[in-house]
């Protein structure tokens, strides 16, 4: 039995994933069990700098050679709680294990401040249709997509639609405890509009309602940005962040609101905050400083030039290299990609690239033309 059927046996896999079985990988570049290759666009969200990143493979080799455990105070939690702070202008971090930890951490804070503050009516959170928070009841609560089958939904969530100006400000009335959006709705490559976020921003610092930015399905630095609330200027109370840390270690991030709302008893993580992962994860946020983000948006405007040859394309969406376009039959797009040695995302009738970061010049290039080259057809 190949390795495909026994996960299929023995695995509940709940995420669908593409049809090819891995061996190792090298910066954009994954190889799988036969030997084929393939230049992996959508690495990016996930390995900010490719497969087999060298000096982040020294970090964590050398801490687990030392000790890799939660429970005692040690240099590279400490080392990487002090550099994400200081890199996103927040007082403190809550260290967790998956990105469902750390939103649900971000709505029970947002709850605990009000709590203290306004008394228990205050204690609903907005949500924006489209968006979603995670595989926890309360997310699956709050993104309404809780599968028939599994009971009433948690209370406590109000779904708004998004961009609409009028229904956020009716929304946010003495009842609200938080605002959760994400800049990216899961699997988008087009944001938020800029006009929609300042005023929401601005609602919420009148209305005292905590703003709570969900960058958990985004890759650090793939929008030009370390993360993507930043290139609209925006200043939240909580942000959660998953992806790109290098293995399972997810962060919520409190401002001066919330710093201090949770506190050990209250609230706390299984398996967060392991040493050998913030080890890692320091140097990926030292490693993706303003130079390489710089790279990132040139590299944005290279794709797009490249891509934009291709009469099959219409418009673009996206930041930095975060890049979607409508395609007729993306799936069928995906299968001859894979077919051609490279790897694409698809969501919602899109075309989705998230290349590594620190992609080569010639592989960025050579995957678009095979790119257009299939869209041409």
């Amino acid at each position: 039995m190949g390795i495909r059927k026994i996960e299929e046996k023995y695995t509940l896999n709940a995420d669908k994933r593409a049809a090819l079985v891995a061996l190792k990988g090298k910066g954009a570049i994954l190889t799988d069990i036969l030997g084929d290759k393939y230049a992996d666009f959508t690495a990016g969200k996930y390995n900010p700098l490719g497969y087999k990143c060298k000096k982040w493979e020294r970090r964590v080799k050398g801490q687990l050679k030392k000790f890799s455990a939660e429970n005692y105070y040690s240099r590279p939690v400490a080392e990487f709680s002090k550099a994400i702070c200081r890199k996103t202008k927040m007082k403190r971090v809550f260290l967790a294990a998956s990105a469902d930890a750390a939103n649900e951490s971000a709505f029970l804070a947002a709850r605990k401040y009000s709590f203290d503050k306004y008394g228990a009516e205050r204690f609903k959170i907005a949500v924006i249709d489209g968006d979603f928070h995670g595989y926890s009841f309360a997310a699956l609560s709050a993104s309404d997509t809780l599968a028939s089958g599994f009971g009433p939904k948690a209370e406590g969530f109000v779904s708004l639609p998004d961009g609409d100006i009028a229904a956020l400000e009716q929304a946010l009335d003495n009842t609200v405890c938080a605002l959760a959006l994400e800049i990216f709705s899961r699997g988008e490559s087009k944001p938020k509009e800029k006009a929609y976020l300042e005023k929401a921003a601005a609602l919420c610092r009148e209305k005292d309602v905590l703003l709570i930015v969900n960058e958990t399905n985004l890759g650090l630095g793939i929008t030009g940005q370390l993360f993507s609330y930043m290139n609209f200027g925006l200043s939240p109370d909580i942000v959660t962040a998953a992806e790109g840390f290098g293995g399972p270690l997810a962060v919520a991030l409190f401002g001066e609101k919330a710093e201090n709302a949770l506190s050990c008893g209250l609230y706390g993580a299984q398996q967060g905050g392991n040493p050998a992962l913030c080890a890692g994860a320091t140097y990926l946020l030292n490693a993706i400083n303003e130079k390489l983000l710089v790279k990132v948006r040139e590299n944005g405007k290279r794709m797009k030039e490249i891509l934009a040859e291709c009469e099959n394309i219409g418009s673009f969406e996206g930041l930095g290299m975060l890049i979607g376009f409508l395609a007729e039959n993306e799936q069928s797009v995906f299968a001859e990609c894979m077919e051609r040695g490279l790897i694409v995302g698809t969501a919602n009738g899109k075309i989705v690239l998230s290349p590594p970061l620190n992609i080569e010049e010639n592989v960025l290039e050579n995957g678009l033309h095979v790119l257009s080259d299939v869209l041409s057809r």
